[in-house]
């Protein structure tokens, strides 16, 4: 551990940090700089020892082993809407916690055929294809619920009152 609260990322992220950092009105309250490797071996070598790489590749190949059919069958025709949502759900929830995990390393120094740009290829296919038909979904059902005077909350607290 370098210290507590210190952040490091490979530096080809280094623009995306400070961009976050303003926006979120950080700034003022971090430090960010640049480092370069110099001395005592190959860091190509020594970066399982410092990220374990082999966990995030069968985290990366789970998603593919899960959601690549889900791809290939709405590449192979539309499904319905409510299909849609849950299947979109399914790939952010599943998604969300690998660019947490992954150091982002440049593609010298992952392992050769490195699943994770492949799963990435599959997400974004994955979002691209489902995200339209999965709001169209959503917008449907609040739509409808909406128009249900029996789930309106002002008609239930019309009801309550009249009790009363």
């Amino acid at each position: 551990m370098v210290a507590p609260g210190v952040w490091i990322v490979p530096a080809h992220r280094d623009d995306a940090t400070a961009e976050t950092l303003r926006r979120l009105e950080l700034d003022a309250y971090a430090d960010l700089f640049h480092a370069d490797y110099l001395a005592f071996g190959d860091p190509a070598g020594k970066i399982r020892r410092w990220w374990d790489l082999d966990e995030l590749e069968r985290r990366y190949e789970a998603f593919i082993q899960d959601h690549e059919p889900t791809l290939r069958r709405w590449e192979n025709g539309r499904g319905q809407q409510g299909q849609a949502f849950a299947d979109y759900v399914r790939a952010v929830t599943d998604w969300r916690r690998l660019p947490y995990l992954d150091p982002g390393l440049p593609a010298e120094l992952l392992p050769a055929e490195w699943t994770g740009v492949r799963a990435a290829d599959v997400f974004f296919a994955l979002r691209a294809l489902l995200e339209e038909p999965a709001q169209a979904y959503v917008q449907q059902v609040l739509s409808d619920v909406a128009g249900d005077p029996r789930l309106d909350l002002r008609a239930r607290e019309l009801d309550l009152g009249a009790r009363d």
